[in-house]
């Protein structure tokens, strides 16, 4: 054995060592080649759980199959309860879109035309909490239901909502879009976009952003109306101040284009046009709401700052001067600078 020869080699060699050490070292050696042959257990396996998810997948696929979807229709079309499955263990993806209908069902509101509403006033309402429900102004609730006493408005009664501030105009003989948008100041478009191309006499039409005529003499009046003096202030720094009342209650002030225009009281904006549309002659312009009930109107201008439904500050800029629009003569770039329901505080 090739144990022995090694043992002998030693031996021969290693005369003087000891006999207990050798011994040692003899059953080290035999308690390895003892161990070496040993068979080593194997790591335990994964367990198969297919089984297991297989029950899971029927008891949920019996459960699907006596369930029912709200809106059988759906975005996703028609849903495979076994393909469901196999991709998401037993869960269901839907759009919630498909199961609820997020549009809200009020009984008091019915739809007339044009985007016209009819509202039914209930417990509680008021002429600015439903002005604020439709996102319109008060005074158009007031002018399309010819209100004369905000308090006169009872639960139950029938009030006509306007898809947007504005007016309903009577069409009279012979008028057609073009000239009642040219009779209240406002674009075609604006009108075409609430109604139908076509007009006969005696139709409601929609009028965006305008005012009844009644208002508009009245507003336009000068010095009939209240002065203000104080409330304003110029729209334009050092600006030269031509003066002279013109339409819409109006002044002209001239300075270099491109000169900050500023709002002359904290108020809202209501009305935006672009530079780049003609907008009757007024090119570029906006018009703020004012907490008075007053309102200013800022037009020719190179460039707008602001957008509808933005709140601005008393001297906040709002607008860049300019030229656009029908602009003649010396004024050249200059804004046009109007007040309804108070006296211009820069009228001479």
């Amino acid at each position: 054995m090739a144990i022995s020869r090694i043992l002998h080699n030693w031996l021969s060699h290693l005369k003087a060592v000891p006999l207990v050490p050798l011994l040692l070292i003899l059953g080290l050696v035999l308690v390895d080649l003892v161990f070496v042959n040993i068979k080593r257990v194997k790591p335990a396996e994964e367990p198969d759980y297919s089984l297991y998810e297989q029950t899971l997948l029927d008891d949920n696929a019996q459960k699907l199959e006596g369930s029912a979807f709200v809106n059988n229709a759906s975005p996703l079309g028609e849903l495979q309860v076994s393909g469901s499955l196999e991709d998401f263990a037993g869960f269901v993806l839907v759009e919630k879109g498909s199961l609820l209908n997020d549009a809200k069902t009020t009984s008091n509101i019915e739809e007339l035309r044009n985007g016209l509403l009819s509202y039914g006033v209930e417990e509680g309402d008021n002429l600015s909490s439903i002005a604020a429900q439709f996102g319109i102004s008060v005074n158009t609730v007031i002018w399309a239901n010819d209100i004369s006493d905000s308090s006169l408005i009872q639960p139950g009664e029938e009030l006509v909502i306007l898809p947007v501030s504005g007016i309903l105009h009577v069409v009279a003989e012979g008028e057609t879009l073009p000239s009642i948008a040219d009779a209240y100041d406002v674009e075609l478009s604006e009108i075409a976009t609430f109604n139908e191309n076509k007009i006969a006499v005696g139709d409601t039409v929609v009028v965006p952003h305008a005012k009844p005529a009644s208002e508009k003499v009245a507003a336009y009046s000068g010095s009939s109306l209240p002065d203000l003096s104080g409330y304003f202030v110029a729209p334009v720094a050092n600006g030269w101040n031509w003066g002279e009342l013109h339409d819409a209650n109006a002044v002209d002030v001239a300075a270099a284009c491109g000169t900050p225009i500023v709002a002359a009281a904290d108020g809202l904006v209501v009305s935006v046009g672009s530079p780049s549309n003609w907008n009757s002659g007024y090119g570029g312009f906006i018009r703020l709401e004012h907490a008075n009930g007053t309102e200013t109107f800022y037009a020719h201008n190179k460039a707008n700052l602001v957008s509808v439904g933005d709140r601005v500050s008393q001297g906040e800029q709002i607008a860049d001067l300019g030229n656009t629009g029908r602009v003649y003569g010396v004024t050249g770039c200059h804004v046009h600078f109007g007040v309804a329901g108070a006296q211009n505080p820069l009228a001479r």
